[in-house]
């Protein structure tokens, strides 16, 4: 289930592979999607400036065809959600 009114927008490339797609339209509170394309993986959503925070992001030319290779590789199942650690009972 899609929102076709959310904008999706690649503004970021970081070495030969790595692409960040930015999910929302004002970067302080956008989501932000992390592509490896060497790796074949898309990873969840998280905070676009958590994610600007964590590494060097070279700014990359918006690119419709590429947006769509890039949303046609698997999101990675196998990452836990961050949080607070649950307590076993």
């Amino acid at each position: 289930m899609g929102n076709a009114s959310v904008r999706t927008t690649v503004v970021a490339k970081r070495g030969e592979s790595s692409y960040l797609i930015m999910v929302g339209d004002d970067a302080d509170t956008a989501d932000g999607i992390v592509v490896s394309v060497r790796h074949h993986e898309r990873f969840p959503p998280r905070p676009l400036q958590a994610i600007l925070a964590r590494g060097y992001w070279e700014p990359h030319k918006h690119d419709p065809k590429l947006l769509r290779e890039l949303f046609a590789i698997p999101e990675r199942e196998d990452i836990e959600q961050r949080g607070e650690p649950k307590e076993e009972e």
